[in-house]
């Protein structure tokens, strides 16, 4: 009868242990679930979840912009001393740094750095050009441009200082310039006509058409009056900007602080 009890107890026991084994797993760590947090750091999670604060994307990602922005710093520390070495630099933070912040702050630093005044103005350009929207840049632009160029107006086109071989003049308080160069920015085609000093401009289905010295102009085959008609100037033929801008999609803004155009 003792017996009997005796093996009894020993397969309870033996059975006990067997479906706590099979509760809880063969390892009691497998990290085979989806939802596994790596406690364990075995071998089958090493690496799966060690990027996941950022998305997925580790740091080598930037680590080679990392490195070209360290580069560069150390070479303006070392090397701002001449026009050539400003220009050099200029081109390699273009090319390099694609970051805009970082490239704004390394913009700062090589404008900081330039004794020279036109190369601290051809910096602040290219702050222009990334971004276009900001006027303070523009008047700190024309601060520094003026001290070696006398331009009475400067214009920029989305985010390009233009040149002209007229300069753009204020007639009654009206911007007028060749047109050309800036209704080619905004994908217009410019035609003149000598004989009868007449200038049509096409973008599209769009026509506008100016004659020198007339106060009106057709925009489309419609008669449209101008504060200040179009005129000749050093053999050049200058017409309204805001009328042939706006009428061509553009938006101007005058920086009077700045006496400087933007279109964009």
């Amino acid at each position: 009868m003792r017996k009997t009890v005796m093996i009894a107890v020993a397969v309870a026991v033996l059975t006990l242990t067997y479906a706590i084994l099979a509760w809880a797993g063969p390892t009691g760590n497998s990290c085979s679930s989806s939802t596994c947090d790596c406690t364990y750091q075995d071998s089958t999670c090493t690496g799966v979840y060690q990027n996941q604060d950022k998305g997925g994307v580790g740091e080598d990602v930037y680590e080679d912009e990392d490195n070209d922005v360290k580069e560069i710093r150390t070479e303006m520390k070392a090397k701002v001393k001449n026009k050539g070495e400003a220009r050099l630099l200029r081109e390699k933070i273009r090319a390099r740094v694609k970051n805009p912040a970082a490239r704004l702050a390394l913009w700062e630093e090589l404008k900081a750095m330039c004794a020279d005044e036109e190369e601290a103005a051809a910096t602040v350009a290219e702050m222009i050009y990334d971004n276009p929207q900001d006027k303070e840049a523009y008047k700190e632009f024309a601060k520094l441009w003026r001290k070696r160029h006398k331009e009475q107006v400067l214009v920029f086109a989305s985010g390009q200082k233009l040149t002209f071989d007229v300069p753009p003049q204020i007639v009654r308080a009206r911007t007028l310039m060749p047109i050309r160069a800036v209704a080619e920015k905004l994908g217009a085609d410019v035609n003149w006509d000598p004989k009868t000093r007449t200038i049509t401009i096409r973008k599209g289905e769009k026509v506008i058409v100016l004659v020198v010295n007339m106060p009106q102009a057709k925009v489309d085959g419609k008669e449209v009056k101008l504060d200040v008609p179009p005129a000749v100037t050093n053999g050049r033929t200058m017409v309204p900007l805001r009328f042939v801008m706006e009428h061509l999609g553009g938006n101007v803004t005058w920086i009077q602080d700045a006496q400087t155009v933007v279109i964009n």
